[in-house]
C-alpha cells in the first residue's frame, strides 16, 4: 500500500489540485484555501484527516505562514 504524501510542501496549490485531478472540486482551489485559513486552529487538524488534498494543503508553508500571520491578526 502506497503511503500518503502528506508532507510534500514542494508543491503549490495549483500542483497539488492537479495530482488529485480525479477529484472534481466545484470551489475554486483558491476559495478554499480562503475558507481554510478563517477556521480556527482545531479545525484545521480536523480537516488534515478529511482527506489527502486537504491534508496537502494544510502542510504547505505558504499556508501555515498565512494561516499563522491571520490567527495573530485577530482579536
Amino acid at each position: 500500500m502506497k503511503s500518503p504524501r502528506y508532507n510534500d510542501v514542494s508543491e503549490n496549490p495549483q500542483t497539488i489540485l492537479r495530482r488529485h485531478s480525479r477529484y472534481s472540486l466545484p470551489i475554486p482551489i483558491d476559495l478554499i484555501i480562503e475558507i481554510l485559513l478563517r477556521l480556527p486552529l482545531n479545525s484545521i487538524a480536523r480537516c488534515r484527516c478529511v482527506s489527502e488534498l486537504l491534508a496537502s494543503i494544510l502542510v504547505h508553508p505558504d499556508f501555515t505562514d498565512s494561516f499563522l500571520a491571520s490567527s495573530l491578526a485577530r482579536p
